[in-house]
């Protein structure tokens, strides 16, 4: 979600007016709206349950897959909704 800041700024004329400025948005809510764009809620449980089965040597990659999983999950709405949806499947 972007948001803005307020700043005072000093025309030229010497007025003090003031002016929002939107802040860069989160990059983990541009890859959700991404996801929501781009892939269907089944592809995105496809995606999930596949990921649920990796496992990786490096523990850091490892954590990263469960936190992309999780992020899935929620972008779908939970895990009830990803267990409706991969019996779709």
């Amino acid at each position: 979600m972007t948001t803005t800041k307020r700043y005072t700024v000093i025309r030229s004329d010497g007025k003090a007016v003031q002016v929002s400025v939107p802040t860069d948005p989160d990059p983990q809510d541009l890859l959700v709206g991404a996801i929501r764009d781009c892939l269907s809620p089944h592809a995105v449980a496809a995606i999930a349950v596949g990921l649920d089965h990796v496992r990786a040597t490096n523990p850091a990659v490892d954590q990263e897959i469960g936190w992309f999983r999780g992020l899935l999950v929620d972008v779908l709405g939970g895990p009830e909704r990803l267990e409706r949806l991969a019996e779709e499947l």
